[in-house]
């Protein structure tokens, strides 16, 4: 399973290369940040009980995504996609669990989130349009 979820990220939403696949709505795609949310949400029912899959995910996200500390990543759009997925929430909720972002659930470091979003930096892309729109 753990392969197919892997493998979803990598078609949905590593693979994303224009600005207008985010929030398309387009027939027959897939949003990159719906995907990246759907993905993690699967990995973290998958590893409950596994302490060290969060850790091995993170280093396979740097990996793949080229993020370092000192540079934006090759990989924007993706970067840009996998930054909002983890940092803002879905809409408030009665559950304090959705109140997380996903990034906290999933106890992610801070430094790699940090560095996620520093690898993205500038793109309008890594935050939800309601945020920028009004």
């Amino acid at each position: 399973w753990h392969q197919q979820v892997l493998a979803l990220l990598e078609q949905h939403v590593m693979r994303v290369h224009k600005y207008g696949d985010f929030d398309s709505g387009r027939r027959g795609t897939v949003d990159p940040v719906f995907a990246a949310q759907i993905c993690l949400r699967c990995w973290i029912r998958m590893n409950e009980n596994e302490p060290g899959a969060s850790q091995w995910l993170i280093a396979w996200l740097k990996r793949r995504l080229e993020i370092s500390n000192d540079a934006e990543s090759p990989h924007r759009l993706a970067c840009a996609a996998f930054a909002r997925a983890l940092l803002w929430p879905k809409k408030q909720s009665e559950s304090k669990e959705t109140d997380l972002c996903l990034a906290e659930q999933m106890n992610f470091p801070n430094l790699f989130v940090i560095e996620l979003s520093h690898s993205c930096c500038g793109l309008v892309e890594a935050v939800p349009k309601e945020a920028w729109q009004s």
